[in-house]
């Protein structure tokens, strides 16, 4: 039916797309011109029946049928697992599977509509709260004091095992819990901090680049007055998060650092 109609057919194509459609390859399939393409490509986004992404063009269907896959294996998961605070990303790309493209709209759209939440580790329901006991609560809230209070010098597990008379596997456990709720973020395999550490190590880098246009790792180092075995997967971090720019051994101004500093 829609063979005679160039608009449902383009809009057709998109949406049997398995991956988003560039320009030139929506023009290809629909075997147009370049300048009826472009028009009526504008048409189709004017009247909301594509979007475009950076990689190209989708059906807003693809969108919705890949949210409400998603909602699914959210609910579905707090139902598995109550005591964990929420699915991590990769756990999730895994189930829902697809383009990555489309399921980064589909969670753009359940965010901006409060229907998901992200706090920067997991996914999860609005509101959502692990349900752990009343010892393993006091025990989780032990855990993240005194991730706080090491700042950026972070104990390993079996010294908090020891310090706090539980055993080791226990401590890992609820680290795992505390990484899922934000209240501490993994840097590495090896070394996790508290939040509130990581955000003072930003203030940090942001400072060193007030005073100058780079900064070494050994600088960085002696700023927060900690061995390489902290500040480098902090830094590393800080790469990922793009607020700082790697560049041999010493690291620039990233986008956020950028805009932060104005």
């Amino acid at each position: 039916e829609a063979l005679d109609d160039p608009a449902r057919w383009a809009e057709l194509m998109v949406r049997e797309s398995a991956a988003p459609l560039s320009p030139a390859e929506l023009q290809h399939r629909c075997l147009l011109r370049a300048e009826e393409a472009a028009t009526l490509i504008g048409e189709l986004r004017a009247s909301g029946r594509v979007l475009q992404t950076p990689a190209g063009f989708t059906h807003p269907a693809v969108v919705e049928e890949l949210a409400a896959k998603i909602m699914t294996t959210v609910q579905a998961f707090h139902t598995a697992q109550p005591q964990h605070a929420g699915l991590a990303r990769d756990a999730l790309l895994a189930t829902v599977g697809g383009n990555a493209e489309f399921i980064n709209l589909a969670i753009e759209s359940l965010r901006k509509g409060g229907r998901l939440e992200f706090n920067g580790a997991v996914f999860a329901q609005p509101g959502w709260k692990p349900r752990i006991s009343d010892p393993e609560q006091q025990l989780s809230e032990q855990v993240a004091a005194a991730f706080q209070k090491a700042g950026w010098a972070p104990p390993a597990s079996e010294e908090l095992a020891t310090a706090l008379r539980v055993p080791q596997d226990r401590i890992a456990r609820l680290t795992r819990l505390l990484q899922e709720r934000g209240v501490l973020v993994r840097l590495d395999d090896r070394v996790t901090m508290h939040r509130d550490a990581v955000e003072a190590g930003k203030q940090v880098a942001l400072r060193l680049f007030t005073e100058r246009p780079a900064f070494t790792t050994m600088e960085f180092r002696d700023a927060l007055g900690v061995s390489r075995k902290f500040a480098v997967p902090l830094l590393d971090h800080l790469d990922r998060l793009r607020l700082t720019v790697r560049s041999g051994n010493n690291r620039t101004p990233g986008v956020e650092a950028k805009r932060r500093l104005g």
